[in-house]
């Protein structure tokens, strides 16, 4: 039997949280929420899951600064970045920070989960209303 894949989350609203990590339970084990961007990096170093799913506006250090810290540090993970912001800008940030997904929260229920599987398997993801914009 395969292990499902690890998750770390980071937002800095806990009902955020509580609803990420429902919507994800079906699929991944979250192995830790956290509320900022430093936090995420420290996380994410100990626990060295599969994947990180962290919202982009944070305080300390938001989801692209993380993910440039998370890339040279020498995690290989996916790394997925949501946001409330459709901004072409945001996406292209994201990018080339290292993300391996962009979703907004809007469109999360549907494609969260396809989001972070086409990340594991080392494909990029965006979210169709940000392509289509």
């Amino acid at each position: 039997m395969q292990a499902r894949p690890r998750l770390v989350l980071a937002d800095d609203h806990e009902t955020m949280l509580e609803e990420i990590s429902s919507l994800l339970m079906s699929d991944f084990d979250v192995v830790c929420a956290v509320h900022h961007g430093q936090a995420l990096i420290e996380a994410t170093q100990e626990l060295q899951p599969d994947g990180v799913v962290s919202d982009i506006h944070m305080p300390l250090m938001d989801g692209i600064g993380a993910c440039e810290c998370l890339r040279r540090g020498g995690y290989v993970g996916a790394v997925i970045l949501l946001t409330l912001h459709n901004e072409l800008v945001l996406v292209e940030r994201a990018f080339r920070a290292g993300a391996s997904g962009f979703v907004l929260k809007v469109d999360a229920a549907d494609e969260l989960i396809p989001a972070i599987y086409a990340a594991l398997a080392g494909r990029n993801y965006c979210s169709r209303n940000v392509v289509s914009s």
